[in-house]
């Protein structure tokens, strides 16, 4: 399955000795905010965020010029949160470009599709090709552009050369000529292509409409090899809206898609192999809530976000995190709720290395609208840190993306209530807590740590970064904070430490 980088240990490093106090908060910081519009009286809302190349990150979103209509932007930050550049394309029409996917493709090119146009911009934010194709959801590989969804009676599909943009083939699907629409798509190794949407399998004028969670899977010269619909399940071909959420494709062929049935009633994740086996189903009755997003490691483990409601007051939901084995069974669920009753809703999930799960969405505050919120579990689901986002205007502030670069920082875009009754792009940066180190008036080091509440936390000492020697094992209190105090440490000029979870 897809992942993201390869596991390996945790390492915190710092340089001691050459100050009198090192000091760092025990949870997650915010190191800049950026925001981003050209008119805050209209709409500026970001689609999500990919990382950059070359570091920083670049945000996606929909912005108004000044004539009202909506125009794609692109913007990059580098680490420290300087705008490096920005895109604005308006589609020779001037009519709304509203962005609706954005993927990072080889080399660094963003491509883009909306309610215009499917577009290619190199590294720099410079405009490569356009094509006709008005797009949900976009995908690449090293040669060629996908795009699906640019229909609202069939489920539309297009296959474009990646270098020109110009057209390789195009592929409709309808079952009995009522509207179907494909809204999530992939591609795998051997370029197969994958598509799912909301497909109309019974249409009766006088009763109802039925749907299907329908995945299609086209060879790379467009050729249907399958087509695997949900009506089997006990959930699925109800009369109410289907509605695909994300697929992640393995290099077995297999594939993993997940959305919501029944008008939301119900979010399902299904996994099948490549001989079109049903591996594992996995729902959650949400009832009015929905499924979000889904990541897939590099183990075949799944994460999912979404909402479903507490039960405890009317329109009052919480944020679940979801974590299921390869064989589709929960291993872990954890929820969120902010301060007060309301919305509690996931958007975007990312993972690091050591297995942590990060999880932003938006979250009904106390006066304050809905905020950005940005939370970490650990590998097992046990919530290290939360950050809220109030913006300015203290109106409504929704999340729409997650980044977590190698190093740990933590990148979040959404959009943001003005002043001036508009929205404007928002994207924020955090930092995490490596080793907070602080000289006590003994010439002792105290070392401590944020991790996983009652587990075991290890330090060691080095001279030279060369030679590490162990310290101590020391184990977590129930907040999660790790002490130990090297009393050695007078004794010698200079000292390095680093920790690791065991």
């Amino acid at each position: 399955m897809k992942s993201l980088r390869r596991s390996v240990p945790l390492v915190l490093l710092l340089l001691t000795f050459f100050a009198d106090s090192l000091s760092a908060q025990l949870a997650a910081r915010q190191s800049w905010v950026n925001r981003y519009n050209v008119d805050a009286a209209k709409i500026n809302q970001t689609l999500g965020i990919v990382p950059a190349a070359d570091g920083g990150v670049i945000v996606g979103g929909s912005s108004a010029s000044t004539n009202g209509d909506l125009d794609y932007v692109l913007v990059k930050y580098t680490p420290s949160g300087t705008q490096a550049w920005l895109t604005r394309y308006d589609s020779p029409t001037h009519g709304h470009d509203q962005m609706r996917s954005l993927v990072l493709g080889s080399n660094g090119c963003l491509v883009v599709t909306g309610t215009s146009k499917t577009a290619k911009f190199d590294n720099g934010g410079n405009l490569l090709w356009a094509a006709p194709y008005e797009g949900r959801a976009v995908a690449v590989n090293a040669s060629n552009v996908y795009v699906t969804g640019f229909s609202d009676v069939n489920f539309a599909t297009a296959k474009l050369d990646g270098a020109s943009g110009s057209n390789q083939w195009t592929r409709t699907h309808d079952l009995i000529g009522q509207p179907d629409l494909s809204q999530v798509m992939a591609v795998d190794e051997a370029g197969n292509v994958y598509v799912a949407g909301d497909e109309i399998w019974y249409y009766d004028p006088r009763w109802s409409i039925y749907h299907n969670l329908t995945t299609i899977k086209y060879d790379p010269n467009g050729t249907t090899l399958w087509t695997v619909r949900n009506d089997g399940s006990p959930y699925g071909g109800g009369n109410d809206n289907a509605e695909a959420k994300a697929i992640l494709v393995d290099k077995l062929g297999g594939f993993c898609v997940m959305g919501n049935c029944l008008d939301r009633s119900i979010y399902l994740t299904r996994r099948f192999n490549a001989g079109l086996e049903l591996v594992w189903d996995y729902h959650i009755a949400a009832a009015g809530g929905e499924g979000r997003c889904m990541l897939v490691d590099e183990n075949g483990r799944t994460y999912l976000a979404g909402s479903r409601p507490t039960g405890a007051a009317l329109y009052d939901y919480k944020c679940d995190t979801v974590k299921l084995n390869t064989n589709g069974a929960m291993l872990w669920l954890s929820t969120y709720h902010g301060p007060v009753n309301g919305s509690n809703q996931g958007t975007a999930l990312a993972l690091d290395a050591p297995g942590s799960v990060y999880v932003c969405g938006y979250s009904l505050g106390s006066g304050t609208g809905h905020d950005i919120f940005t939370l970490k579990y650990d590998k097992n689901g046990t919530q290290l840190w939360v950050q809220r986002y109030n913006g300015p205007a203290n109106g409504d502030d929704i999340a729409t993306g997650l980044v977590v670069d190698a190093s740990g920082s933590v990148y979040v875009t959404g959009y943001s209530a003005t002043t001036n009754g508009g929205t404007e792009f928002v994207t924020l940066k955090y930092t995490q807590p490596g080793l907070d180190i602080q000289r006590r008036s003994d010439g002792a080091m105290r070392l401590q740590t944020l991790t996983t509440p009652g587990t075991p936390y290890a330090f060691e000492s080095s001279s030279n970064l060369q030679s590490w020697l162990p310290l101590a094992t020391n184990t977590a209190d129930t907040n999660g904070i790790v002490v130990f105090d090297d009393t050695n440490a007078p004794a010698v000029p200079r000292r390095f430490y680093r920790g690791s979870r065991p």
